[in-house]
């Protein structure tokens, strides 16, 4: 399971919801899926023992924010 932290600047306008990217390789994430407001994402489209890289990237009126450091996983 995938989770992250609100932003602690929204930039002057609400959150709206968030964008999950996902890579195979470190650096090489491209967006995946559009979540709402939710904090959380379980990526059930991974293979099985393969090492996943992701970053999230917080949407609103304004546009999109920086993405968020690196995270890995494997899939189980």
């Amino acid at each position: 399971m995938l989770t992250w932290s609100t932003p602690t600047s929204d930039g002057g306008s609400p959150v709206t919801g968030y964008r999950i990217l996902r890579g195979a390789t470190p650096g090489s994430e491209v967006f995946q899926v559009s979540v709402g407001t939710v904090a959380a994402y379980r990526d059930s489209a991974n293979s099985r023992g393969v090492r996943y890289y992701y970053v999230i990237e917080a949407v609103n009126a304004v546009g999109t924010s920086p993405r968020s450091n690196e995270a890995t996983a494997i899939a189980k």
